[in-house]
């Protein structure tokens, strides 16, 4: 393998990890969540500067369309086979090019084939808990599960977190 081929394949597998790197996931931050209720339950003392009280009006449940996300390791090996494969046509500077090529080419193909084209999206079940607070105002929260909450229970609502008051 010759010099050139050698730096033309490390400079685009530095670049395409990345890439990859940069395309990574992350949740969103201050989700509020449910409280766990064995923590949460008891009489309030003195509730904490900033604690919301109310009652629940409403639940629903809502779905999410979510795309299926790839791990990078189809792309990864997508890029190795291209640049092989590449790299057996041609000579000199040619073969390098191709072998180039093949490294793209094959990573795109490979995240492609993992994905599986983003056939049969998931989908994320989510439940709006709609509390209207002794402020009269509104108050939305998106959480994971309800728990045992119901339309009609009395809460505390403190830095993002419902619980039963």
């Amino acid at each position: 393998m010759s010099r050139l081929l050698q730096r033309a394949s490390s400079a685009v597998l530095v670049i395409t990890c990345a890439a990859l790197t940069a395309c990574a996931v992350y949740p969103p931050p201050g989700q509020p969540v449910y409280a766990d209720p064995a923590n949460s339950y008891g009489p309030a003392v003195a509730p904490n500067p900033g604690t919301e009280f109310g009652r629940i009006t409403r639940i629903e449940r809502l779905n999410y369309a979510t795309e299926r996300q790839s791990s990078g390791l189809g792309a990864l090996a997508g890029a190795v086979l291209g640049s092989l494969i590449g790299s057996q046509v041609g000579r000199g500077g040619g073969s390098a090019a191709a072998a180039g090529l093949g490294f793209i080419g094959g990573a795109v193909l490979g995240d492609a084939v993992e994905s599986g084209g983003n056939q049969g999206a998931g989908h994320s079940l989510v439940y709006r808990i709609t509390i209207r607070t002794d402020r009269n105002t509104t108050r939305a929260f998106d959480v994971s599960s309800p728990g045992d909450l119901r339309p009609g229970d009395r809460v505390q609502v403190y830095q993002g977190e419902i619980s039963r008051y």
